[in-house]
């Protein structure tokens, strides 16, 4: 019997309902890589720090030394207004996702309640398949938003500072940057 997949059916299992190791290796091998790379690009920022008492060598130079942000006034106005982004960014999610939530609760039962009904009679254990399906992609879209915010006011600050280094490799910050905030679209 031919083991190949079934067109229109699900690419990843065969005729015989097996699912194909090779698909399956393939996409937890990307989603290792995938995580692997967002701890590198992480800790790439993360090395980034928003203190004052960052020095370093201008144009390799041992003597001459530099401080990212030049006095105490800029990096006190760098913080405070990182913290005030990322004040503001918690409150924006937080109200947000309660809107979210009503919207979730009320489309969910909806969803629940149209796919329960099918040939004329009614079947909940669809109904409450679909209606999970359903708020787990909602979940799972806010958990995406989320992460996303923080990252990208996590970022913004340190980026700002990395720009202000004339020896580290400003575009290449930004490029990271850039890619963190639209990894997430």
């Amino acid at each position: 019997m031919d083991s190949s997949p079934i067109l229109g059916d699900n690419i990843l299992s065969s005729k015989s309902g097996e699912i194909d190791g090779g698909s399956t290796a393939l996409i937890v091998t990307a989603g290792v890589v995938g995580i692997l790379f967002a701890v590198y690009l992480y800790r790439l920022i993360a090395s980034i720090s928003l203190g004052s008492s960052q020095t370093g060598s201008l144009n390799g130079e041992q003597g001459a030394n530099f401080h990212l942000l030049a006095d105490g006034e800029s990096n006190r106005k760098l913080i405070e207004i990182y913290e005030a982004i990322r004040e503001g960014a918690d409150s924006f999610l937080f109200a947000e996702y309660r809107i979210c939530m009503y919207f979730i609760i009320g489309f969910g039962t909806l969803v629940l309640i149209l796919t329960s009904r099918a040939d004329g009679k009614w079947d909940f254990e669809v109904g409450a398949l679909t209606a999970v399906a359903f708020v787990v992609g909602a979940l799972t879209s806010i958990v995406s938003g989320y992460l996303g915010m923080k990252v990208a006011v996590f970022s913004n600050a340190r980026t700002t500072v990395s720009a202000m280094d004339p020896v580290r490799n400003t575009q290449h910050y930004i490029y990271i940057y850039t890619y963190l905030i639209f990894v997430q679209l």
